[in-house]
């Protein structure tokens, strides 16, 4: 038995960069508050979110959740979660997902130089990252051992729902399908970052990223037929949902931005700077989405400065200077 009622919790592996944060964000507002538990990031503080979800496992700390998400690899979610929990994952092809993840995380937190670099040291989050999170080790940060590959594709076989990147509006119909949600709109997330797409890299560097990853472009590969076999088997509405979920989507992304500008503008005024932490609580209590207020403000004149503390501030200029 899960941890609401009879219903088994699902646990969502959020390989980093594979559009997860935008399906966690879909889940949230699916959900009623405290449904949805945020489990951590194992990449990030593997010792303190390992220690995390074992005292969770014997406080019952995400009591009565529906979903708990997070940067988790399987193997751990596995030895902490009730065994009925379901799982659930989101695919990205791998050249893509290892140079948006190196632009986004890797160069500025790791202050490694190049992509190449990252490559030649094997940092994790671009060596076979997926199969690192699906092979069902629970700490798989070191060397993959022999077998990882095939374990983590026998994983995906019993994973409740499985979706890719690169057909998202499919597979967030068929994961709202499966958990009985109903069409449920997402909003972007609107990471922006400078990197180049995977059509401006050269085949050397693109081939050089292939090689360092052999294991996830074979379980993209299997993930995809599987994710294929799921949509085939789907019902004569699905193409319908699909499309209904995109305008429906649309339609929110555009709301939450206008509103998100119209509340910035009145919070803070020209001449005017505010904590930019205080600034996201307040927006949440507004019910402003993070994503649509980081929009707002990455394409907005605001300035980044530094308060008399050092705290990070968000600032408009007067109108006169």
């Amino acid at each position: 038995m899960g941890w609401h009622g009879d219903a088994p919790v699902t646990a969502f592996v959020h390989i980093p960069k594979t559009a997860g944060g935008t399906v966690v964000t879909m889940l949230e507002s699916a959900y009623s508050a405290g449904e949805v538990g945020n489990a951590g990031n194992y990449l990030r503080w593997p010792d303190t979110t390992q220690a995390v979800l074992m005292r969770a496992r014997w406080t019952g700390a995400w009591r009565g959740a529906r979903v708990v998400a997070g940067h988790i690899p399987y193997g751990l979610f596995r030895r902490t979660l009730p065994r009925d929990t379901r799982y659930v994952t989101f695919l990205r092809e791998p050249v893509d997902r290892v140079l948006s993840h190196f632009y986004r995380h890797v160069q500025r937190k790791e202050a490694i130089d190049s992509l190449e670099e990252a490559l030649e040291l094997r940092v994790p989050a671009v060596d076979n990252l997926a199969t690192r999170f699906l092979c069902g080790d629970p700490s798989p940060i070191g060397e993959l051992r022999a077998g990882a590959l095939e374990d983590a594709k026998a994983n995906l076989r019993e994973f409740f729902c499985l979706g890719v990147q690169e057909r998202f509006e499919e597979s967030v119909v068929l994961l709202q399908r499966r958990l009985g949600l109903g069409l449920v709109p997402y909003l972007n997330e609107h990471v922006s970052v400078e990197r180049p797409a995977i059509e401006e890299i050269s085949s050397e560097q693109r081939s050089r990223i292939e090689q360092s990853n052999q294991l996830d472009v074979e379980l993209y590969s299997f993930g995809r037929g599987l994710f294929e076999n799921a949509v085939a088997g789907c019902d004569d509405g699905f193409a319908a949902d699909v499309e209904a979920l995109r305008v429906l989507s649309a339609d929110a992304n555009e709301r939450a931005i206008q509103d998100a500008g119209g509340w910035l503008e009145r919070e803070l005024p020209p001449g005017t700077s505010r904590p930019r932490d205080a600034l996201f609580s307040d927006a949440e209590a507004a019910g402003i989405p993070r994503s649509a207020l980081r929009y707002v403000i990455a394409r907005s004149s605001l300035r980044k400065v530094k308060g008399p503390g050092g705290e990070k501030l968000l600032a408009r200029q007067s109108p006169n200077l």
